[in-house]
């Protein structure tokens, strides 16, 4: 997503875009932004439609998303695009599959799993350990609830395959399922609760000691493994 306002209607009066990653040849390569001076929103407010158009060249939900057009009074139009909206979504080009999981073919997902290999490499050559942290939101509880799998489980089972060091907080929430609900677990716009926040501390905790990470020995162990199998200078 580059603009807002493709995504979702919160952001409709917004005229700010952002840059995000492609992947091109197998590679991270960055999209700059190109809202980035005034007059870029200027030209923004006075050609509004080109603008959109540019943004869109490279935006997910603009290219999936309804378009206007000269023959829209027609309610039949407007109703035909809709349903073609909808069926670009979720058949032609779609982020999930029918179970709510993510497409590993899906450009999202390419990028999204390009992004961690990316940070996971980085954080290596600076000579530290990395841990990625996984903090399902409102819908994969509401998922979780109901006996469904993960909508991120393919990108989970890629990071294992790669053996990526992993914390899934959900894990914390479901176990605590039975003493909590849903609403004692989140507040508004699905951020997590203080209930949820000691859940999840206290098992990020348990792992981190699980895996002796507070030790200078394990860690230098760990690192060294992690860079052999990333192709890379395992030792500093």
């Amino acid at each position: 997503n580059r603009f807002r306002g493709f995504y979702t209607q919160s952001y409709r009066q917004s005229i700010f875009s952002k840059p995000r990653f492609l992947v091109k040849d197998g590679r991270l390569a960055l999209l700059e932004n190109p809202q980035r001076t005034v007059q870029d929103c200027e030209r923004f407010l006075n050609d509004g439609r080109t603008v959109l158009r540019e943004l869109g060249e490279h935006d997910y939900h603009y290219r999936v998303s309804a378009h206007e057009g000269a023959f829209d009074f027609l309610p039949s139009v407007r109703l035909g695009k809709m349903v073609a909206a909808a069926l670009n979504g979720s058949v032609v080009s779609p982020i999930f599959d029918w179970q709510g999981r993510y497409v590993p073919s899906s450009e999202a997902y390419q990028v999204t799993l390009k992004i961690f290999e990316a940070f996971y490499r980085d954080v290596l050559e600076q000579g530290a350990l990395p841990v990625i942290v996984i903090f399902g939101d409102k819908n994969d509880q509401e998922d979780a609830k109901r006996g469904k799998p993960r909508r991120y489980k393919v990108l989970l089972e890629a990071f294992v395959e790669r053996g990526y060091m992993v914390i899934d907080t959900m894990e914390a929430l479901e176990a605590a399922y039975d003493r909590y609900s849903l609403a004692n677990l989140m507040v508004d716009w699905g951020h997590y609760s203080v209930v949820a926040n000691s859940l999840t501390a206290r098992h990020i905790a348990e792992k981190i000691d699980a895996w002796g990470l507070s030790e200078p020995e394990v860690r230098a162990r760990l690192i060294h493994e992690a860079r052999q199998r990333m192709g890379g200078t395992p030792d500093y």
